[in-house]
C-alpha cells in the first residue's frame, strides 16, 4: 500500500516528523548533518529512517502551511536545548544562518524498524534555510 492510500483510510499510523540539519553549506564539510525528531519508537528506541538515526529532541515546528494568496511559508522551529545538544553548534556557527533544514514526514510503519519498512513511502520534503534566530 502507498502512503497516499494509507492517508485516505479512516485510520492510519502516526505521521512521524523528521528533521535534517545540514551544516555543510556553512562549514564547507560534506556530510556535516544532524538528524533529530520529537518521536521515539513504541519500544522507546531511537527512530531510524533511510539508515539515519534521529536523535530525540523536544521540537515544535509550525508555519509550513501553503496558501493560494502567493505568500511563501515561513516555518519556525522551536527546539528545547536538552543537555546543550545544539547550543555549542549554534553559538560557534553564527546562529546557523544559512543552514539547510529538511523536514521529512512518513508513517510509523514505514520507518526502518516499523512494521512495513519502506523508505520510498513519504510525503514531499519541506526544505528551507535558516534566516534568523529569534531567541535562545
Amino acid at each position: 500500500m502507498t502512503i497516499q492510500a494509507d492517508i485516505g483510510q479512516s485510520w492510519h499510523d502516526a505521521i512521524i516528523e523528521l528533521f535534517e540539519l545540514d551544516l555543510s553549506g556553512i562549514t564547507g564539510t560534506a556530510g556535516d548533518k544532524y538528524y533529530f525528531t520529537a518521536n521515539l519508537m513504541p519500544d522507546n528506541s531511537k527512530v531510524q529512517w533511510k539508515g539515519n538515526i534521529y536523535e530525540p529532541l523536544p521540537i515544535e515546528a509550525s508555519g509550513f502551511e501553503r496558501t493560494t494568496n502567493g505568500q511563501i511559508p515561513q516555518p519556525e522551529l522551536t527546539v528545547a536545548n536538552v543537555l546543550g545538544t545544539l547550543a555549542s553548534v549554534v553559538n560557534s556557527l553564527d546562529d546557523l544562518l544559512g543552514a539547510r533544514v529538511t523536514r521529512r514526514r512518513t508513517l510509523l510503519k514505514y520507518l526502518d524498524t516499523g512494521t512495513s519498512p519502506d523508505s520510498t513511502q513519504e510525503f514531499p520534503d519541506d526544505i528551507f534555510y535558516i534566516a534568523r534566530k529569534i531567541a535562545e
